[in-house]
């Protein structure tokens, strides 16, 4: 065996006892085509460039936006607006002595409250009133329970 036959690959043939030489495989990107390459990318690149430069979108259709220089102070930022808000869990609040009653006092508005703090007061004179009544005629009633068991007493004797 000679240097070129260690060198080249071998592949056996049909023929008997025969090895043929096989070329060796050639090489796509040499040298040439990768300059070349990055030439063409380079000039599409450019002229790209240029033509967005030259036909893209111009700025003298812009609005120019105003600025004003800020310096650190304390800044009182306020809302006003009008509308209404719902409690995510209201309760709701009515008399369960009377369909007629009035409020004397409620707490302010947007005051904080906890569990048990008077929120509202009625007014009580109008059930006074009726407390006292029922009071007289409780004890007119037991007077008179008093005077049926001493007739009944009195019937038995």
């Amino acid at each position: 065996m000679t240097d070129e036959n260690k060198n080249s690959p071998e592949v056996k043939t049909s023929i008997i006892g025969g090895k043929a030489k096989v070329a060796p495989r050639k090489r796509f990107w040499t040298g040439g085509k990768i300059v070349f390459f990055i030439l063409v990318l380079a000039i599409l690149g450019g002229s790209g460039y240029y033509g967005y430069t030259q036909y893209g979108p111009k700025n003298e259709g812009l609005a120019e936006i105003p600025t004003y220089e800020m310096r650190p102070t304390n800044m009182e930022i306020t809302v006003t607006e009008q509308g209404t808000l719902k409690s995510l869990r209201s309760q709701p609040i009515k008399a369960e002595f009377g369909d007629r009653c009035k409020i004397e006092w409620i707490i302010p508005e947007e005051a904080k409250v906890k569990e048990g703090d008077v929120v509202l007061r009625f007014d009580t004179q109008d059930l006074q009133k009726q407390i006292d009544d029922f009071e007289v005629k409780l004890r007119e009633n037991e007077a008179e329970l008093v005077r049926a068991k001493e007739d009944n007493d009195i019937a038995e004797a």
